[in-house]
């Protein structure tokens, strides 16, 4: 219920017109008084937008859809091993002023980090290490990565693991 100011002098013209505000919550205006004389704080927002929307004050906001990549179809992986991306996270200048180029290698099933290297440059002389490393260890059955689309090979393996953007 709507009091104005919420003073004494709102309050009693109020009861002149006959309007009970007892037990109920009242909204008044900011300002125009000291805030003693106040009946009680400001409910919190979600409180009233509450009573609002239980009364059918409030209109319900459409839903945005979910930003999905307008070129890559989503990657699906049902166990270990499937697809393993690869992927440099950014750069950044170490103390003594050269670009480190994190390169992280996951599992995409599992989440698990199979390499993360800090590698001076993004040249392929210098991740050919990291992944001939991982690859005497296993070998996914494809590799993914956001760069351009080929085959991740080292040394030209024919083995080579079919790569996917």
């Amino acid at each position: 219920m709507y009091v104005n100011y919420g003073v004494p002098a709102d309050y009693e013209e109020l009861d002149r017109r006959g309007i009970d505000v007892a037990g109920k919550i009242v909204i008044a205006r900011y300002g125009g008084s000291w805030r003693g004389i106040k009946p009680s704080p400001w409910p919190a927002r979600s409180t009233l937008h509450a009573l609002l929307e239980r009364h059918g004050l409030v209109r319900q906001q459409r839903r945005q859809r979910r930003w999905t990549h307008p070129g890559a179809a989503p990657v699906h992986t049902e166990a270990p091993n499937q697809v393993w991306p690869a992927d440099f996270k950014g750069q950044f200048k170490t103390g003594d002023g050269r670009y480190c180029y994190p390169l992280t290698i996951t599992d995409h099933f599992s989440r698990t980090l199979l390499a993360c290297r800090g590698l001076s440059s993004v040249r392929t002389a210098y991740t050919q290490p990291v992944f001939r490393a991982l690859f005497s260890r296993g070998r996914p059955a494809r590799g993914h990565s956001d760069g351009q689309r080929g085959v991740i090979c080292v040394d030209g393996d024919p083995r080579a693991v079919g790569a996917q953007r």
